[in-house]
């Protein structure tokens, strides 16, 4: 690591730990480095012309900018295994302590058997687990029955391409009934306050669980994540069942304390 990454990487911890800025002199105390104040504040100018600094005041010292902020995470978490979760109970107290929404989506695996239609008035869809039920119609039957054993997610996906709302609706709700769970969502509304624009589009897939279908696995930073956040997406185990893990929260908020609290 370079003289100038370790001094970026010092300020954003620092930054992470307090949400304050930092001094040349207080970072070479705080992180024993071994190079001079001077120095520092060289680095400091160049880290500010790149973009990963930023100096409020004349007076005061640096912090991080959304774009180090976001690049420290993106190196910082990697999410390649399954993380164990002791409790339901530890994750909604670690959610509410670093003020991260939370929420947890069933991953096991649910294909349709079949679906049957009954009297012209209804469509029963039979799944591995459970079973739905959707007012009939003829062009929503042929469509099911050329699905037979796909995912019920991957079924998700293509009645939206196809425009079938009626079916889209019942097998989210389903999917929801039987293994959809959130945590702190004081969390998300206040960033939905702060974030009007955002909200107006994104907050019911947060709040309701379909954030699954827009973001991938590890951390999201496009246009589905308000500016100065994060999203995560993370497989994890919970009573030895099999759920992916959605987080959303400040980019300032200490990520890997999170989720080496669980």
């Amino acid at each position: 690591m370079s003289i100038k990454d370790e001094i970026l990487r010092s300020v954003v911890i620092h930054y992470i730990g307090d949400e304050t800025p930092i001094g040349s002199v207080q970072l070479q105390k705080e992180y024993a480095l071994d190079i001079s104040s001077a120095t520092i504040r060289n680095h400091f100018k160049k880290l500010v012309i790149e973009g990963m600094l930023e100096q409020l005041h004349s007076s005061s010292g640096r912090i991080p900018t959304n774009e180090a902020l976001i690049a420290f995470w993106t190196n910082e978490i990697k999410g390649n295994r399954p993380l164990q979760i002791r409790s339901a109970e530890t994750l909604k107290r670690s959610a509410e302590r670093f003020h991260i929404y939370v929420s947890l989506e069933s991953d096991r695996e649910n294909r349709l058997v079949k679906a049957e239609a009954y009297d012209d008035k209804y469509i029963i869809l039979s799944f591995e687990e459970g079973a739905v039920m959707i007012p009939f119609n003829r062009a929503v039957e042929r469509f099911l029955g050329e699905f037979s054993g796909l995912e019920i997610r991957e079924l998700v996906n293509l009645s939206r391409q196809m425009g079938i709302g009626s079916l889209t609706q019942a097998l989210l709700d389903f999917i929801k009934k039987y293994g959809f769970v959130r945590f702190n969502k004081e969390a998300l509304i206040d960033i939905a306050h702060n974030n009007p624009v955002w909200s107006e589009a994104y907050f019911d897939p947060y709040f309701n669980g379909d954030a699954g279908f827009l973001l991938h696995e590890g951390i999201n930073i496009d246009q589905t994540v308000p500016y100065g956040c994060l999203a995560g997406r993370q497989r994890c185990l919970l009573d030895g069942k099999e759920y992916i893990m959605t987080y959303l929260g400040e980019a300032s908020r200490d990520y890997r304390s999170f989720l080496s609290s669980l």
